[in-house]
């Protein structure tokens, strides 16, 4: 395949060719020429559509089509979401009709999100979902990027009442970003951080977007709030998303000084909800040691933050195994016991 695009010096000028599709479908982490597996074979055939359908569009664009087309190749910031424990869920949706509905409503939802500070903030949110996968992408300006985290830290806490669990990335970089047509440097970078360093239930943030958060704060209070109270450094290195910060808030004073009425407070409410359903997804997850690992990671998360390992506090902690016996030691068989 050689297509050229050629204008006035004004314009772009492109050169499309079988090595730049190669190119393109390597960046998106699959090598066509040498691959072997049938499904490989199969996304780089998807991949070769796709960029084909791009270049399709720009060799039948006037030049100012043409510029707009690739201005959509820009800098955005982005976030790969994978739902956890998807598969288990379309089984439940099959058989739990409500249960599809309110999943539904809750990837809806998504858009709907307003930016944090102003409801018509040009913050131009897109958002694609497919299988257990979702994609969003935001400008690249401070209500761009807690715009976008917004949308997932309410998507976490439309989900964890349920106790599903969701993991991501979150990158800043080139990104082309329409309905039908998704890839950029931004959005692998993110698929790997999600992939690669979550590990566990979290949102990590790439080391640029942490730094530009921390940009916008030194910048304006607004911004240096939400920095503060919504991103955490992590033990093992990385920043990510607060998604507990307001079960931490409701938590902080403490039982002995709550308002009355406290334990029909929504917040409560929603908050123990979590809790027990994290606390079932370790049992469910007992002899799986390696699920079983995620979700004590977000239980030692919920412990460390929202009770901050205190007890007599309104959300109560969720107790985890020692690894002790639970009762009294005994003797071995065989071993006489001393006498005094």
């Amino acid at each position: 395949m050689n297509v050229k695009i050629s204008y006035e010096p004004s314009f772009v000028s492109l050169l499309w060719t079988a090595q730049s599709l190669q190119v393109l479908i390597q960046a998106a982490g699959v090598d066509a020429a040498t691959s072997s597996s049938s499904s490989l074979r199969s996304q780089s055939t998807n991949n070769i559509s796709m960029v084909r359908q791009w270049g399709a569009k720009l060799t039948a664009a006037t030049p100012a089509q043409v510029e707009e087309e690739l201005m959509a190749y820009e800098d955005r910031y982005v976030a790969f979401i994978d739902i956890l424990g998807f598969r288990e869920m379309v089984a439940r949706m099959a058989r739990a009709p409500k249960f599809y509905g309110d999943m539904l409503e809750n990837l809806r939802a998504m858009r709907r999100t307003f930016p944090p500070r102003e409801e018509k903030a040009a913050t131009d949110l897109r958002v694609q979902t497919f299988s257990d996968s979702i994609v969003l992408s935001t400008g690249p300006t401070p209500d761009g990027l807690w715009h976008l985290l917004f949308v997932v830290h309410d998507l976490a806490n439309a989900l964890l009442p349920r106790g599903i669990f969701i993991r991501g990335g979150v990158s800043r970089g080139k990104m082309h970003h329409e309905d039908d047509i998704l890839f950029g440097d931004a959005m692998v970078e993110a698929y790997d951080i999600e992939s690669k360093v979550a590990g566990h239930p979290r949102i990590v943030l790439s080391k640029r977007v942490w730094l530009d958060s921390q940009i916008a704060a030194q910048a304006d209070p607004a911004w240096a709030t939400y920095h503060s109270s919504r991103l955490i450094r992590a033990s093992d290195g990385p920043a990510f998303l607060h998604v507990l910060c307001e079960y931490q808030a409701f938590n902080a004073t403490g039982r002995d000084v709550s308002p009355p009425g406290t334990r029909k407070n929504s917040t409560y409410l929603k908050g123990e909800r979590v809790r027990k359903a994290i606390a079932e997804r370790l049992e469910e997850a007992m002899d799986a040691p390696h699920h079983f690992l995620k979700v004590r990671a977000f239980a030692e998360y919920w412990n460390a933050t929202v009770v901050q390992n205190r007890f007599g506090v309104w959300l109560d902690h969720v107790e985890l195994p020692t690894g002790e016996p639970v009762g009294p030691v005994l003797p071995f068989r065989g071993v006489p016991v001393p006498s005094d």
